[in-house]
This record gives structure tokens, C-alpha cells and sequence, in this order.
């Protein structure tokens, strides 16, 4: 069944379930579900997640047609098969946005964690707009605490800010950029890429010819980085530690796969540079 043919049964179905004869609490229940089907009726009814003007114009016309196939291809010149290869795509763009469970989960008094998931996944939640798309996954759901006041809110206001597009932008940059650029590029190329860019560059080709490092350093370095930034060094004895602390974790790994990395740990190294 097609997503909006699925929203609109659960519409219907909540609608019975408000009978004058219920419950006061169990009336509040179906008003909650009912709310939140109808905020999801909203952003389907926006269509903002149809970049094509022509797919937008088409898809509208079918919902207005109460989901007549053959009247939209008839309106647009188009065989029923192209129409329906055209709903099927949409109805499964607007499932993977809105959430795969999310009309059940409301159907099934799961409004709050229902509503979480459509919020996130469509980007729909006001306050959620502010920060990067990745981050809303594991930010608490909105709500009023009372008796709290932002004053207090000083260590949450700075994290949440650093959270942000133009916050992030200025942390970054407080850091060497080819810095950052040496681990994207470590992070981005496996053997068969680096030994292309080898190949091309004239420059590296030279870098690596004369022993100043080697494609086995980098490919281990990749997969220490590679297990940093999944977050399997993120636990010691089963206990989260600091990224801090995962980072000296990373490098150490990085050193041991150099027997001899520390030798003459006592010297001054600094008396032998040029200046």
C-alpha cells in the first residue's frame, strides 16, 4: 500500500475511535494520534520533498484524484505504468523521511517517540533547523521544563551553539587546515587510490621514491583512523572514555606499529634542526 493511502486509513480509523460516549482520557489518546497524523498530512501536503516541478504538479493531481491512476495519466498524457512508477518512487521517498513504522507506532499510543522519528527524519521540528542535519538524531525531543531558566542553561547553550553550521565553522577554524586536510585525505584513499595519485603526481611520486614515508605506513594509519571515527576506540573495559582519550589511543596504536618509534626518547632532537 502506498504511504498516503496508509496515512489516510489511520486517519479514518482514528476519527471512528472519537465517540462522544468515551473516556475523557481515552478521548485525550485519540486526539494526541489524531494531532499527529495530521501534522504528518501537512508535510505531505507541502511537498517539499519533491524537487521536480513536473513530479510535484503530477503527484498533487493524483492525491486530489483520491488516488486515481488512470484519471492522472489521462491528465497528463502519461500511460497509467509511468504514473504508477512515479507514485511508487515519491510514497517511498516520503516512508524512508517520515519513518517506516511511524503511522503503527502511532496507531499504537507511541505518539511522542512517533513523532521524534518524523521530526528528525523530515527535518519538520522549528528548533531542530538550527544545527547540523546529522546532530538532531540525538537531541531530546522539545519541551518546556518548568522552573528552569536559560541563565542556567550556559553550558548547553555553548555546546548547542558549537552544534550549529556557522559554530562548527568557527572551531574548525582554530585548527591547522592542512592538518585536517592530511587526515581527510589519509581517511579517503585506499591502496588502490593512493597508488593512482602516486602515479599522477610527479611531486609525490618523488616524496614516496625517496623513503620520506610509505604506502603500508599510510594504509595502516587509514585503518586506525578509520576504527577512530567509527567510534571502535571509544571504550576501555566497556566504559566510554573521552574523544581525548581515544585520540592518544589512536596515535599509540599509530607508534606501536613501529618497533622502534621512541629510540633515544632522551635526546633533544631540536639541537639538530637548521635555523
Amino acid at each position: 500500500m502506498i504511504f498516503p493511502k496508509k496515512l489516510e486509513n489511520a486517519v479514518k480509523l482514528v476519527k471512528s475511535n472519537l465517540v462522544e460516549e468515551a473516556l475523557f482520557t481515552e478521548m485525550q489518546v485519540e486526539r494526541d494520534k489524531l494531532d499527529a497524523l495530521m501534522e504528518i498530512v501537512l508535510f505531505v501536503k507541502k511537498m517539499d520533498y519533491i524537487k521536480s516541478s513536473k513530479v510535484k504538479e503530477r503527484f498533487a493531481y493524483f492525491l486530489r484524484s483520491k488516488f486515481d491512476y488512470k484519471e492522472t495519466g489521462l491528465r497528463f498524457n502519461q500511460k497509467v505504468n509511468t504514473i504508477e512508477v512515479m507514485v511508487s518512487r515519491v510514497s517511498n521517498r516520503l516512508e524512508s523521511l517520515v519513518g517506516k513504522n511511524t503511522i503503527d507506532m502511532i496507531l499504537d499510543g507511541k505518539v511522542s517517540d512517533a513523532m521524534k522519528i518524523f521530526r528528525t527524519g523530515t527535518m519538520s521540528e522549528p528548533s531542530f533547523g538550527y544545527f547540523l542535519p546529522e546532530i538532531v538524531n540525538f537531541l531530546p525531543e522539545p519541551k518546556y521544563e518548568m522552573f528552569t531558566t536559560i541563565e542556567e542553561c550556559r553550558d548547553e547553550l555553548y555546546i548547542l551553539g558549537l552544534l550549529t553550521k556557522h559554530g562548527i565553522k568557527g572551531f574548525l577554524e582554530r585548527y591547522n587546515r592542512q592538518r585536517l586536510a592530511h587526515i581527510l585525505y589519509i581517511l579517503s584513499r585506499d591502496s588502490k587510490r593512493l597508488e593512482t595519485d602516486i602515479e599522477r603526481d610527479t611531486t609525490l611520486h618523488t616524496y614516496f621514491e625517496f623513503g620520506y614515508s610509505r604506502k603500508e605506513k599510510i594504509a595502516s594509519e587509514r585503518d586506525v583512523l578509520i576504527r577512530l571515527f567509527k567510534g571502535e576506540l571509544s571504550t576501555v573495559d566497556g566504559i566510554e572514555i573521552e574523544m581525548e582519550k581515544q585520540v592518544d589511543k589512536a596515535i599509540k596504536m599509530v607508534q606501536n606499529q613501529n618497533l622502534y618509534y621512541d629510540a633515544g626518547s632522551d635526546i633533544d632532537f631540536s639541537i639538530f634542526e637548521e635555523g
